[in-house]
């Protein structure tokens, strides 16, 4: 014993312990050297040799209960001698702690340990108090001793911070709660001052690409407004710094989807806010050329800029290249982005002079990349015919299209003796549905079931979940998603409803559950049905429940949605309670400036002026540009830009808009509708500007005397008032 007491001495792990291992009987041995067991137990805590303490603990504690309590008072002296000031050494207390039995005695030195590791961290260095937490949690003492520490260091010693924290990064700890957004800005910021020091190309990839993966996981309900900024800081300001390692970047995180988005939707995002459109059109056609767009690309930015643009203005060509982000490369199957795609095509063309049709159409047939569907096409073209210009279909009639209608199936395109067997064979499926002989649509499903299209499997997929056959709705689903690449479409147009009941929700969270839907996809499912359910429970006069699914649907989007949908709804029946309801609402998310302001502009709607100016009269009433934004827009949507124009007399009146804001607002109103050579709304928004006595700068005055005249062929694009 006398060897192994030395042999303590010098050795870190649990090898000082082999000897034990060759004793034929533990109990015994320990028991007839129990004073030198002992004296090895309290080196080896003192020594910190914590796995060697962990490995003679559970024998002590097994072998004698009596001899345990036995040597329970010198356990205890040990410990106190541990914390005294002379020795000051916490760890050897904490070790020695689950030994003591007494449950009383070791819920006060627990207390004394706790208390003394809060002050003793501020006095140790770094890599002695790692030590300790390793301690303290693995005899659980602290449940998350390193989390305290890291607390500590952040408000005390803060340039400390980083050091610890890559320390504390490769813990168990940690790794339990990696997947927390929170934790991830620390990461972000511990990789940036790495990348800060990198020397060569491959490290700064690899720095920016862990960046990237931590501030996308990071999100905005975890940094709130500093989001932003983060993201700007941390990983566009060094990327725009050094454009070199951007393709090495892009090919890194090219099988990483997310992070792939992630990268194209800030940068993207950051160069059109900044607007260096020459460095945007080099990447959509370099590093970013292979890239699609994500969840958070601008697309509303980008559908207002191309509306927005002279074809005289030579950012017309980037801002038009840069819908090719949000359409599928070739041979790859993604829905996802392809409809807002489309929809800023369709805008455009509506909207835009013969002259720009004609170039934007050019520059999106040329780019193989920018692939209508067929449907999509023919509507735009029936679309062109209603409003009479049939001019524009010659240009429409170049864009590149597809005729596939089954997005995303993996099989060629079938013949026209294979399309007939699928029609009979669909035909058979609906009617024996119609039925509801699910016997006969099993059985017509095992055998046919690569003949049948999504939308109908999914139908099938919905009769037999309802009919509590459980097993083979399951079936049915997994054999779509192996016949199918994409489900995403389909699952959203098929199970579009407006029952948002409990039974619904449970419904679609399993058919989530089993496709394994994105998580995206899956939140817009909920979405949808209940946003069609807030509606049809407005129709039918159902406020109150209407209400409630307004709350839930707001807690899901974190921002309030429909709110002059119900306002006006409430407005219309004099439902005080409902509108209270809405407001409090609006004040939650968005506070009370912008409840006071959505309020007044449902009013306006509802064509209450008079209400809406006793509002505007009262305290704390005010709109912000951005806001005004957002109510031209919706009012253009509506039609009626009256309620605009109203608004505009009633603030003026009371000097609550700023001038510039009012002046921006103007020039975005009267260049939209002097792009559509609307002269009668024009006219009117003079006269009402002329009746509040309102002073406009020469330039406003000379937009609105440009587009009040006959020539509407070149109308200024809306550049903001300095």
């Amino acid at each position: 014993m006398a060897y192994i007491l030395a042999k303590a001495e010098h050795v870190d792990d649990g090898s000082v312990l082999e000897f034990l291992d060759k004793v034929a009987n533990v109990n015994i041995f320990i028991e007839t050297h129990q004073v030198s067991i002992y004296e090895l137990l309290f080196s080896l805590a003192e020594k910190g040799n914590l796995e060697a303490v962990i490995k003679l603990k559970s024998l002590l504690i097994s072998s004698s209960e009596d001899l345990s309590r036995q040597w329970e008072p010198v356990i205890c002296n040990r410990i106190r001698r541990f914390l005294s000031k002379g020795e000051d050494n916490i760890a050897a207390a904490a070790m020695l702690l689950d030994l003591i039995l007494n449950t009383e005695k070791r819920s006060r030195l627990r207390f004394v340990l706790i208390r003394q590791f809060s002050s003793v961290v501020q006095k140790k260095q770094i890599e002695e108090v790692v030590r300790m937490c390793i301690v303290f949690q693995k005899c659980s003492i602290l449940k998350h001793p390193f989390r305290i520490y890291l607390r500590d260091i952040a408000l005390n010693n803060p340039k400390d911070f980083h050091n610890l924290f890559s320390i504390y990064k490769r813990t168990d700890d940690f790794i339990e709660l990696q997947s927390r957004p929170h934790l991830q800005l620390p990461v972000a910021v511990l990789h940036f001052r790495e990348l800060m020091k990198a020397d060569t190309i491959e490290k700064k990839v690899e720095h920016l690409s862990e960046i990237a993966r931590s501030l996308r996981s990071t999100g905005v309900a975890s940094c709130g407004d500093k989001y932003f900024a983060n993201v700007k800081d941390l990983f566009i300001v060094p990327l725009l710094k050094d454009m070199d390692v951007l393709p090495q970047l892009m090919r890194k995180v090219e099988n990483d989807n997310l992070v792939q988005c992630f990268v194209v939707d800030v940068l993207i995002t950051h160069l059109l806010a900044t607007k260096q459109m020459q460095q945007l059109q080099l990447l959509l056609h370099g590093a970013l050329k292979n890239s699609s767009a994500g969840e958070a690309y601008p697309c509303r930015e980008v559908k207002n800029l191309i509306l927005n643009m002279s074809v005289y203005n030579k950012s017309l060509i980037p801002a038009c290249y840069l819908l090719r982000l949000l359409f599928p490369l070739p041979g790859v199957s993604n829905n996802r982005q392809y409809g807002k795609g489309m929809q800023i095509i369709k805008a455009a063309i509506v909207a835009g002079d013969l002259n720009k049709v004609k170039i934007m159409c050019e520059l999106w047939s040329a780019d193989k990349r920018i692939v209508l569907r067929k449907v999509d096409k023919d509507d735009l073209l029936q679309t062109l015919d209603r409003n009479g210009e049939l001019s524009k279909k010659q240009f429409v009639n170049i864009l590149s299209e597809k005729t596939a209608t089954d997005h995303g199936i993996r099989q060629k395109s079938p013949g026209k003796t294979e399309n007939t067997n699928r029609e009979l064979t669909e035909s058979e499926l609906r009617n024996a549905l119609d039925c509801d002989d699910l016997e006969k649509a099993k059985e017509i499903w095992v055998i046919k079931s690569e003949q049948i299209s999504a939308s109908l499997g999914l139908l099938l997929a919905e009769k037999l979940y309802l009919s509590k056959m459980m097993d083979h709705f399951k079936s049915v689903l997994l054999k779509l998603s192996e016949l199918h690449d994409d489900l995403s479409y389909h699952v959203l147009t098929a199970y579009d409803s407006s029952d948002a009941s409990d039974g619904r929700m449970i419904f679609l969270n399993e058919v989530s559950k089993i496709l394994d839907l994105n998580l995206n996809v899956k939140q817009a499912l909920l979405y949808n049905t209940r946003v069609n359910a807030f509606h049809e429970l407005i129709e039918k006069d159902n406020l109150s429940q209407a209400l409630n699914l307004l709350k839930i649907i707001s807690a899901q989007k974190n921002s309030v949605f429909g709110q002059f949908d119900l306002m006006n709804a409430a407005i219309e029946k004099d439902d005080i309670t409902i509108i209270s309801g809405v407001l409090n609402l609006i004040t939650i998310y968005h506070g009370r400036e912008s409840s006071l302001a959505d309020f007044c502009v449902a009013l306006l709607e509802r064509c209450k002026k008079a209400h809406a100016m006793r509002l505007i009269q009262s305290s704390g009433f005010r709109i912000s540009g951005a806001k005004l934004n957002y109510y031209i827009d919706r009012e253009i949507d509506l039609d009626r830009i009256e309620v605009i124009l109203d608004l505009f007399e009633l603030c003026i009146a009371k000097n609550i808009l700023e001038q510039r804001d009012l002046e921006n607002a103007v020039s975005k109103i009267v260049t939209f509708y002097a792009k559509r050579k609307n002269k009668a709304m024009i006219n009117l928004i003079d006269e009402k500007l002329k009746a509040t006595g309102i002073q406009l700068t020469p330039e406003i005055n000379s937009l609105l005397l440009k587009s009040k005249g006959l020539n509407f062929e070149i109308v200024h694009e809306n550049v903001p008032v300095p």
